[in-house]
Formats: structure tokens, C-alpha cells, sequence
């Protein structure tokens, strides 16, 4: 048994619990620890602390552990303890993997200067509709690049909230990202209306960021027609230029060696490839994780860790497979499940994430089924493919629906059991 990263530590310590059949109640008991400290070792939230190290032998033992493999485990545990915390450094690993780079990353964010100089320069004009294909890196432009570049002050606005727009300050520039879900989320055409109706009315400029699939919605409107037609800034495909940039950079800042030929290879994979930012993102982050957890920060980030990882192809579909892997048997149901309704399938346009509510997503389940499925949520945000905040969960990027071959198969699933749902329901009626 080989235990090289977190991740991997977590995979193997689940499984021995799945293979014991014991729950998480039943093996608290057994050790005197509390089930969600437990449950935390198992999904990968947290490794075993110094201070509990007896009661993680004890757990081992409870789970019928050879003793040759408590010995692999322990001797993982006090490697990987140093490697927690060179990462808990800041920008010992400075790539975002699958998620959008935030306001206070712009020193992380490279490749796109001239494009948000470009920006900056629009918006000093007024209002600006920002377009590219899913995966181009609008989100991180806006944020990121924009935000931190402009000198009067921003306010970030949810697409469709009406009550929001009033509580802005009128010198306030609004950023209103994933305008597709005005045509996604929102079927009452009167709400998207007055939505669009208060933000034209505004006297300082609104940024908007659409994927490019959703432009004939948008056409529909004569505010964001206009937008469209003279205001508009596309985000176009990185030159190869720009994707070195977005990994050498970020490396050097961090103090990070990459192997020579490993920045051609990751750019060559990238080069032409559908939604290819969030997957070079993903694919080189955890390609450092890797690097991390073998060699220590001083180690060389190598083009064998890459390929480890699956690269940047295959990064995205090993990170999700490892999750599976590592969700307790009985709770895999729930991760098929979760994973739909955190999808809206569209036969008229693409899928689209949907951000899910705690409150909708626990509503009316059993305590054991909310402590079930909150262990899911915590498996898949460990491996960085789903994003919480405070009160919701969403994907982390929609690369993942197609980047992930069972969740391919999942929609696939679904799409034609609602297709043959409706033609039954149409039968019925007839009949």
C-alpha cells in the first residue's frame, strides 16, 4: 500500500471502514471520538492531529487493519503532517483548480492583461456585456482582473435580484456575472423584465458577463440587443503565449520549480480544448498537490506528477472517481442523485450548474440522511469539485459535465427517462 497524498490517505482509510461494515456511530463508541471527527478522517477534510494519535491507532485497529498496513498508514500520517503544513503557507500552491480566480487573487492572475486593460477601457465608456464560450475565463477576468483594476468602488449583483439592485449605491459599478441564468433560473418573464428594466435605468455602468451559447436569449432584449450590438467584449481562446503565463507565473511567484518540458506539455494539451482554462487549472493544481505530497515544498514539479494526475484530459474524471471511491458505499445513491439536481438540464440550450440552498437541499430528510449527505458534499469539496458558502452549494465549473464521463452518462440517464416520462403522460391523456 502506497499513500502519497491527503486524498489518497482518505481513499484508503474509507475503504477499510466500508470493508469492516461499521458505521460511523457504531466505531465513535468503539474509540471514544466523536462520529463527525471520524467521518472528517475518512472524506479528507482533516488528517488524524498529533494529540489524537493513540485513538487513530485505536481506529485502525477497530477496523481490522493488518498490522504491517497500521504501520504504512502511520509512518503516511507523519509525512503528510509536514506537507499540511508547508500548504498551509499562503501560495504554496497557487492555482485555483476548477473554480473561478476571487478579487483578492489578482496577484495569482496572469494571462489576460491586455484583454482586461481592454475591459477597464470599456467600462470607462458605460455599460459592457462580456461574451465567451464556457470555460474561456470570464469569471476570473471580472473578477480578478477587473475588479482590482478599477478605482470607483463595485458591487457584485445576483442575476435576477430585483430587491438587490435598490440597496446598490448609485456610484457603485455592478458586476452581474452568469447573465444566462436570467434565461435559466428565472421563468417569469415579468422578473427578467423588471430585472433588466432597473439595471438599464442605472447612471453608472453595469458589467455583464453571458456564456456565448446563450446570445440568441440575450437578442431577445432590446437593453442587452444594444449591449450586443455596440458595447460588447469578447473573451476569446488564449494564445499559447498566455497559457504559459497562466502557469509559469503563478509558479515562480510561489517558488515552485517546473520541470523542464512540463509548461510545453501542459500547453500543447490545453491548446484547442473545449473549456481548456478550468481544466489546465484543475489538471495543474492537482499535478502540484501531487509534487507536494512526494517531495515537500522544495520538491520539482514534474512531468511524471502530471501524468499521475491523469493530466489535462483526465485530471478532472481521476479527481471525481477518486471522490466515489472514497464515499461510503451505502451513501453512493445520493451522490448520483445530488449531482442532477445540481444540474438543469436544458433540451433547447446547454446544461447548466444550478446552486442548490441548504435549506432546499436538507428539507424533510432524516437526521442519519442529512449527516449522509453532508459527508458527500464534504468528499466532493475536497477534491475541489464542488463550491459552498454559507447558506448553498454548486459545481465547481461546468467543465465537469462534460469533463466527467459518469456524470456524462448520469444527464444522459435522466434526459431520456423524462423524455419517456412525458411521452406517457401524453399517451395517458389521449387514452
Amino acid at each position: 500500500m502506497k499513500i502519497l497524498t491527503g486524498n489518497e490517505f482518505a481513499r484508503e482509510l474509507a475503504a477499510r471502514r466500508t470493508r469492516s461494515g461499521k458505521s460511523y456511530r457504531r466505531l465513535a463508541t468503539e474509540i471514544g471520538l466523536g462520529q463527525a471527527t471520524i467521518s472528517g478522517w475518512c472524506t479528507g477534510r482533516h488528517l488524524p492531529q498529533t494529540a489524537v494519535t493513540d485513538r487513530f491507532l485505536a481506529l485502525l485497529a477497530a477496523l481490522n487493519v493488518p498490522a504491517v498496513e497500521q504501520e504504512a498508514f502511520a509512518e503516511a500520517l507523519v509525512r503528510l503532517r509536514s506537507v499540511r503544513v508547508l500548504a498551509s503557507l499562503p501560495d504554496i500552491n497557487p492555482y485555483p483548480g476548477l473554480r473561478a480566480f476571487q478579487v483578492d487573487e489578482a496577484d495569482r492572475f496572469f494571462g489576460r492583461k491586455e484583454l482586461t486593460a481592454r475591459l477597464v477601457s470599456a467600462v470607462a465608456n458605460g455599460s459592457v456585456i462580456v461574451v465567451g464560450a464556457s470555460g474561456c475565463g470570464k469569471t476570473s477576468l471580472l473578477r480578478a482582473g477587473l475588479v482590482p483594476a478599477l478605482t470607483s468602488p463595485v458591487e457584485f449583483v445576483p442575476v435576477g435580484a430585483v430587491d438587490t439592485l435598490s440597496s446598490k449605491p448609485e456610484d457603485a459599478v455592478l458586476v452581474i456575472d452568469h447573465l444566462e441564468e436570467l434565461f435559466t433560473l428565472h421563468g417569469d418573464e415579468e422578473v427578467r423584465r423588471e430585472f433588466l428594466a432597473k439595471v438599464s435605468a442605472r447612471s453608472t455602468p453595469v458589467v455583464f458577463g453571458l456564456r456565448a451559447d446563450f446570445y440568441d436569449h440575450a437578442l431577445r432584449y432590446p437593453f442587452l440587443a444594444a449591449l450586443l450590438r455596440d458595447h460588447q467584449v469578447i473573451v476569446e481562446p488564449m494564445a499559447d503565449a498566455e497559457l504559459r503565463e497562466v502557469v509559469v507565473r503563478p509558479a515562480a511567484a510561489a517558488g515552485l520549480e517546473l520541470e523542464a518540458g512540463l509548461v510545453e506539455l501542459l500547453v500543447r494539451d490545453t491548446a484547442g480544448a473545449p473549456a481548456g482554462l478550468p481544466l489546465l487549472s484543475h489538471a495543474v493544481h492537482a499535478t502540484v498537490e501531487r509534487c507536494l505530497a512526494e517531495s515537500g515544498a522544495e520538491g520539482v514539479v514534474r512531468v511524471e506528477h502530471y501524468r499521475d494526475v491523469g493530466g489535462v484530459h483526465g485530471a478532472v474524471a481521476r479527481s471525481a472517481d477518486l471522490a466515489v471511491d472514497a464515499v461510503p458505499s451505502e451513501s453512493l445513491p445520493l451522490v448520483r442523485r445530488l449531482f442532477l439536481r445540481l444540474v438543469r438540464i436544458d433540451d433547447e440550450a446547454a446544461d447548466t450548474r444550478r446552486r442548490i440552498g441548504f435549506d432546499e437541499l436538507f428539507e424533510g430528510r432524516a437526521d442519519e440522511k442529512v449527516d449522509a449527505l453532508s459527508t458527500v458534499l464534504d468528499v466532493f469539496v475536497t477534491y475541489r469539485l464542488l463550491t459552498v458558502d454559507a447558506d448553498s452549494v454548486e459545481i465547481s465549473h461546468e467543465a465537469l459535465l462534460s469533463a466527467w464521463p459518469l456524470l456524462s452518462e448520469w444527464l444522459a440517464e435522466d434526459r431520456v427517462g423524462r423524455h419517456v416520462h412525458s411521452r406517457l403522460t401524453a399517451a395517458s391523456k389521449r387514452s
